[in-house]
């Protein structure tokens, strides 16, 4: 038997010691984008089979982005829990709610007491933390870069500004001012545009960081925080230029959604005449400023790729990438014009929906988890993923690091997150969301058999079940994590059952059912299938609902509101839910007593054959 010496031991020894600190003591390089579509990248096209969005052969590709997911980890159910930048940003780093970090709104501070990542990382993992570029959680300052007493535990603070979204920026070689321009003013900058645009600055800057924490042997933690492709959409040459061969068309949901069919939320609609619907969307595609736009969101997007290339270039050549986690997400997401919508602020998908992908050699192999989470869970995640002791503090997001570390290409775990904005609260599980709002029933997405977000599944009965575990839960999470609508004063838990559908009247065109209660329109009713279409509008509908709507707090069926009616019926809401309790209608006797004697209207948009998109 062959025996080791003791030289080889030591040797050993020290090896296993440094491929232990490799393991437990990654550096960590998160990139954050700002209102970033996640359909604008080719992993993700990939993965929802929609590769074209606006039009036949508009894309851009991302092969550095894809590559991070190629080898790694990526997120297809990931949302941020309030798609606005503030907000979102606050929950992000510190794993919380926004009403508890006190960063609720746009532009509001966050709470000086809020434990985040890089406090902990900091503290008690010794790691050098630093933060480039956009931070928005320092209320008014702007730009208000390096603000030294609010460092939320990354140190290397220098080139972290807090709002405004700049396109160009120098630095005075001489005293170390940093200066920002609006792109109007390119011509007032020092250095080359191609070193002064914002993505190429920051990602310069992150890189200096990473190289002087090498240059000390220490390990780092670095959030670079891109302000692009957020608008205003200037880029710079040659990236201005670079899909001026692209027509860009609307999405298909958008189309479905000028024209009514279906029509989309009362939280997602614009008002629109449907008579010039067609008109109102060749204006918009032929719009120069409007391709114009899009096409720089693309260069935008493009230049961000090709500095990921770059950065993980970089890590490459000096060694530190196999010993790196790289995070690539997005504060929230951007509409761009799909359902007619732009920017952010609602539930859709491209709205509260981010890219979120980790790439950590060694560790996690390629795997795409469709498990629902969201921004509350990047804290605790990203620590257990590093191995880091996060005791004591109370995070209320979940550390997914298990499901990231497996071993399984693909995971799918039934849990439910969270979205929440003014006027609105969603519930997210693996295929159903569920939004409700102060505005109108509820509506429930099947992101499995509609994954465009149109049909509204909440008066389905096939669909009772999931409706009720998804209000359950979202009722318990609106009252435990403060959203806004724990202060609303009647949100429909229910399909009211004479609700008219909001769609356009199939056998009336360019009307919906309130045009019907219009004197010139009131004839219409005449017509079986607009009364049937319209039951409500046209008075023929009389039935109270059947399940409940929440009110001051409390679920209210309709012999509750029968009950008490002088404190229930004079809210309108509540008299429309149930207009037989409140005496605002008289059913008519039926003469089939096993039938109902009113005509119901159980809210399933209608989908006419001629519906400008192709559903599923």
């Amino acid at each position: 038997m062959k025996t080791i010496s003791p030289l080889h031991l030591v040797r050993l020894s020290i090896l296993l010691q440094a491929i232990t600190a490799t393991i437990e003591q990654p550096n960590l390089v998160i990139i954050m984008t700002d209102e970033h579509n996640l359909k604008t990248l080719g992993c993700y096209r990939e993965l929802f089979n929609d590769s074209f969005v606006w039009g036949e052969g508009v894309e851009v590709k991302t092969p550095n982005i894809d590559s991070l997911a190629r080898d790694g980890a990526i997120f297809t159910n990931f949302n941020t829990v309030a798609p606005t930048c503030t907000p979102s940003r606050a929950s992000f780093i510190s794993g919380l709610y926004p009403h508890f970090t006190g960063a609720i709104l746009n532009h509001q501070a966050m709470n000086e007491d809020v434990v985040t990542f890089a406090d902990i990382l900091h503290k008690r993992a010794d790691y050098h933390t630093g933060y480039v570029g956009k931070w928005h959680l320092n209320g008014d300052e702007k730009p208000g870069f390096s603000n030294e007493e609010r460092h939320f535990g990354f140190h290397h603070n220098k080139y972290q500004f807090n709002r405004g979204h700049w396109k160009l920026f120098d630095e005075d070689a001489q005293t170390g001012e940093i200066n920002v321009y609006e792109w109007k003013h390119k011509r007032r900058v020092k250095s080359k545009i191609k070193d002064a645009y914002a993505t190429d600055f920051l990602f310069g800057k992150g890189i200096e960081f990473m190289e002087k924490q090498m240059k000390k042997e220490k390990k780092f933690a670095l959030m670079l925080s891109i302000p692009d492709p957020h608008g205003p959409n200037y880029i710079r040459p040659p990236y201005d230029t670079m899909y001026k061969n692209l027509n860009f068309t609307l999405p298909p949901t958008a189309v479905a959604a000028y024209h009514r069919k279906p029509a989309p939320p009362e939280w997602g609609q614009s008002e629109n005449d449907l008579e010039k619907a067609d008109e109102m969307i060749k204006s918009i595609e032929n719009d120069d400023q409007w391709q114009t736009d899009m096409r720089n969101y693309f260069g935008m997007v493009k230049l961000i790729d090709d500095k990921v290339g770059e950065l993980l270039s970089f890590l490459e050549k000096s060694g530190q990438d196999e010993n790196t986690i790289i995070v690539f997400t997005s504060d929230h997401g951007d509409m761009m014009g799909e359902h007619g919508r732009y920017n952010k602020g609602n539930p859709y998908q491209s709205s509260a929906g981010v890219p979120f992908i980790i790439r950590y050699p060694g560790r996690v192999t390629r795997k795409v988890i469709n498990t629902a989470h969201s921004s509350t869970d990047f804290a605790p995640t990203i620590l257990g993923l590093m191995g880091i002791d996060y005791s004591g503090i109370a995070f209320q997001g979940t550390d997914a690091s298990d499901e990231i570390l497996s071993n399984a290409t693909s995971s799918t775990l039934e849990q439910v997150r969270f979205i929440a904005g003014p006027k609105y609260a969603a519930a997210v599980d693996r295929q159903y969301k569920l939004v409700l709002s102060r505005f109108g029933p509820p509506w429930l997405f099947d992101l499995k058999e509609d994954p465009n977000e149109i049909i509204n599944y909440s008066g389905n009965p096939s669909y009772n079940g999931i409706m009720r575990k998804l209000r359950h839960e979202l009722r318990n999470a609106i009252e435990m994590y403060k959203f806004p609508l724990v202060n609303e004063n009647v949100i429909y838990f229910s399909q009211p059952l004479c609700l008219d559908s909001q769609d356009q009247i199939p056998d009336l065109s360019y009307h919906v059912c309130s045009d019907l209660t219009k004197t010139q329109y009131k004839d219409k009713c005449d017509i079986e299938s607009v009364s049937k279409f319209c039951s409500a509008a046209c008075n023929i509908c009389c039935k109270d609902s059947v399940e409940s709507l929440l009110h001051e707090g409390k679920l209210k069926t309709c012999e509750d509101v029968k009950n008490e009616p002088q404190q229930n019926c004079g809210i309108d809401q509540i008299a429309k839910f149930c207009p037989v309790a409140c005496l605002k209608c008289m059913t008519k006797p039926s003469t089939a007593p096993n039938n109902s004697p009113t005509i119901e209207n159980t809210q399933v948009p209608s989908i006419p054959t001629e519906s400008p998109i192709t559903l599923p």
